[in-house]
């Protein structure tokens, strides 16, 4: 373990399951007990990224550690950054006190870490945000392989004779699988999306407990604030469904997901909402 990092974190979820208000929850109690380090800061890649990227999406790249593992290496998933060569890492494991992936947790590199945290969210909403994702003008900048422009589309859209609804609702079911199956080799410890919106202090403390760290009412305060949903930075105002329980519902998505994850919620505890639904 880095002698200078007491507290270093690997955050693991599947994309859309409240990621990314966890990273920055989870900062900001680092921050306060003066344990936060970012490889890209440290290495200068911020300056990158302040130079070249859209003041839209820096708040959310410049510091985060967000991967994505190839040939053996990290490559962060913007556009300035995939001009450079994929980083080692173990380069990024020694410097960064909290990394954020959405690798199958099978495969995870980050096994060696002080705390592992795995980001639950039921997988109907997941689906619905992944599908407003695309379409949102942020994500389309970060990726822009992403060419639907309306939900209408992303509704209708296959891709290699898969729906792409379905398509979503089978990487959620996958990813969360593997986590079940990596238990017995990591130690998890669940941060649930649904808790986190409906008892957010109780959490948070909990979290910070957990992490052996301390969370002062101060600090407690810019959290709230900072994941608010009045705080735009969080969550952008050309968000067609904005987060939440129940987005399957608001798209019409819900029997097309259920018939693809119903046993795989049920496995995560997400079974008395589907006997409501049914």
């Amino acid at each position: 373990m880095h002698p200078e990092i007491p507290s270093r974190i690997c955050m693991c979820g599947v994309p859309g399951s409240g990621n990314y208000m966890t990273w920055r929850i989870v900062a900001r109690i680092q921050k306060q007990n003066d344990c936060f380090r970012s490889f890209k800061r440290s290495t200068g890649l911020t300056a990158i990224i302040e130079e070249f990227t859209d003041a839209s999406i820096r708040d959310f790249q410049e510091e985060v550690e967000h991967d994505d593992i190839r040939e053996g290496g990290v490559e962060f998933r913007h556009p300035p950054m995939r001009l450079i060569k994929p980083i080692d890492l173990d380069l990024v494991d020694h410097v960064s006190s909290l990394i954020w992936s959405h690798e199958d947790p099978l495969q995870l590199p980050w096994k060696q870490r002080s705390h592992h945290l795995y980001i639950l969210r039921d997988g109907r909403d997941v689906v619905a945000s992944m599908l407003n994702k695309v379409v949102r003008q942020r994500h389309r900048t970060l990726n822009p392989e992403y060419k639907a422009t309306n939900m209408e589309e992303i509704l209708e859209l296959e891709v290699e004779g898969q729906g792409f609804v379905e398509r979503c609702a089978h990487k959620w079911a996958r990813h969360v699988r593997h986590y079940l199956e990596s238990r017995d080799r990591i130690d998890w410890y669940v941060v649930q999306y649904e808790d986190l919106i409906t008892s957010k202090e109780e959490r948070v403390r909990e979290l910070a407990r957990h992490l052996g760290l301390e969370c002062t009412d101060e600090t407690l305060d810019m959290i709230m604030t900072e994941t608010s949903k009045q705080d735009p930075r969080y969550e952008p105002k050309d968000h067609i469904w904005r987060g939440g329980p129940g987005g399957h519902e608001v798209l019409g998505i819900t029997d097309r997901v259920e018939a693809v994850i119903r046993d795989e919620l049920a496995a995560v505890g997400y079974l008395p909402a589907l006997r409501q639904a049914s």
